[in-house]
């Protein structure tokens, strides 16, 4: 049966107005893991007449091979290309005659998931359809997928205004780590992937004892728990613990500058390596990133509004499962130059580590940091990706924990955390600069 684990704190945010009204009553997971591995998590949402449905693998991007990189994006493609029983196609009409929506997938840097939202009433359907293109996928039209995947990445990247330069900025700034390349992998990458190579990947990551699923919507706690043993439990356990993943996945800290053209407004953007999920700093950062970010934050109101050399800046701290970056990125206005973007970011730093932040101030920041993050968990599908996103990057009862974390965060932890991590020596500080043939319909391309 379920375990039933504590709810997470309400706080005080919703009382005060920082969330909406019943946005969050208490969450209350229960977790179930069966003899194969496969863990279920289940969020009893009452009165709701759908269940968001999903499950997830812990194999991303940064996982692929370095030679084939995006083949975790093309497996996602071809998990819904059907099985021994399904046809291809008959996975979404099977979905869709039964009522359900939204069914779709994605592959990130550290996993892939895949979700869709069901009548209660046919939840059997899916533990069938889910843990049956778990069983035995049929990686249908390889060489086609292998097509679409390749349109997609000219589309989304080499196609869009900045893709060429964030490739090119990850590639600088992750140098040898997988994290180097995008999910939709390099250029080309693919074109060797035979059925081998995708059966290979499969294996490896979508092992029944390193999946877990999400259920969330008014369930019944039995009927949930004897449909997960007769579905997803059959899938056989691996014979063998899953190999070790022992390459780097660290950026490369170093003082170096970029400047790049691009069919985009002037911007600039500084990156540091920070701290991977759940590392101790990771919480004062991504408070550091909620004082500087949005329209009250430091960055807005002195660059946008006070100077007027900036359209837009912001921060962010971005942990992943094994490394992190904190980045700074700012779009130029009136005039000012890229470089103008990288100094007004060396003072805002240099002034919020001379001088303690003000109570009152933080206090702000943090109420907006927590009613964004507790405003998600009021949507089943959102709260659901949620969970499978944070189980990837390693513990998902971060759902629960993380409102407290960031409670406890102090003004001198943050500007500590900020000394330790944004440093000038680990740093890479990037100009792009406006192309003058942008106007006139080039295409993009790396610089």
């Amino acid at each position: 049966m379920f375990r039933r684990l504590r709810p997470a704190c309400a706080l005080l945010l919703i009382a005060a107005g920082g969330a909406p009204a019943g946005a969050f009553d208490g969450l209350r997971v229960a977790e179930l893991e069966l003899p194969n591995g496969f863990r279920v998590l289940t969020v009893d949402r009452p009165h709701t007449s759908m269940v968001a449905a999903g499950w997830m693998a812990p194999a991303g991007s940064a996982d692929d091979p370095a030679e084939t990189t995006g083949l975790g994006h093309l497996v996602e493609h071809l998990m819904f290309k059907g099985t021994d029983n399904l046809r291809d196609g008959e996975l979404s009409l099977f979905y869709s005659e039964a009522g359900a929506v939204g069914l779709d997938a994605s592959t990130l840097r550290d996993l892939t998931f895949y979700w869709v939202t069901v009548p209660v009433e046919r939840l059997e359907l899916w533990f069938w359809l889910e843990a049956d293109r778990l069983r035995r996928p049929l990686f249908r039209d390889l060489e086609r997928e292998k097509e679409i995947v390749a349109e997609e990445r000219k589309a989304r990247i080499e196609a869009a205004p900045t893709g060429p330069v964030d490739e090119t900025v990850d590639r600088a700034f992750w140098s040898d780590s997988p994290y180097a390349w995008p999910p939709l992998g390099r250029g080309g990458d693919l074109a060797a992937v035979d059925t081998a190579g995708v059966e290979s990947f499969f294996r490896r990551g979508y092992r029944p004892d390193r999946l877990t699923a999400v259920l969330v919507g008014a369930l019944d706690p039995a009927r949930v728990a004897g449909l997960a043993r007769r579905y997803l439990g059959s899938l056989p356990a691996p014979e063998a613990p899953p190999p070790i993943d022992e390459r780097s996945f660290e950026a490369a800290p170093a003082d170096r500058r970029m400047t790049l053209d691009c069919s985009c407004p002037d911007e600039a953007r500084v990156l540091y390596p920070s701290v991977p999920f759940r590392h101790p700093d990771s919480y004062p950062l991504q408070l550091l990133s909620a004082l500087l970010s949005g329209s009250s934050g430091r960055l807005h109101r002195s660059l946008v509004v006070e100077r007027q050399i900036a359209f837009s800046a912001s921060a962010r701290q971005h942990p992943l499962r094994r490394a992190g970056e904190f980045v700074y990125r700012a779009v130029a206005a009136g005039g000012a130059a890229p470089a103008d973007l990288v100094a007004a970011w060396d003072d805002e730093l240099a002034a919020l580590l001379a001088s303690p932040i003000p109570a009152e101030e933080l206090e702000r920041a943090r109420n907006g940091l927590l009613a964004d993050g507790l405003r998600r968990l009021a949507d089943p599908a959102a709260l659901m990706k949620q969970l499978l996103i944070y189980d990837g990057l390693g513990e998902w009862r971060e759902v629960e924990q993380w409102p407290d974390r960031i409670q406890a965060v102090t003004g001198p932890q943050i500007r500590d955390a900020a000394r330790r991590h944004l440093r000038p020596e680990t740093r890479l500080a990037v100009e792009v600069r406006r192309r003058r043939d942008a106007g006139r319909g080039h295409p993009d391309g790396a610089p």
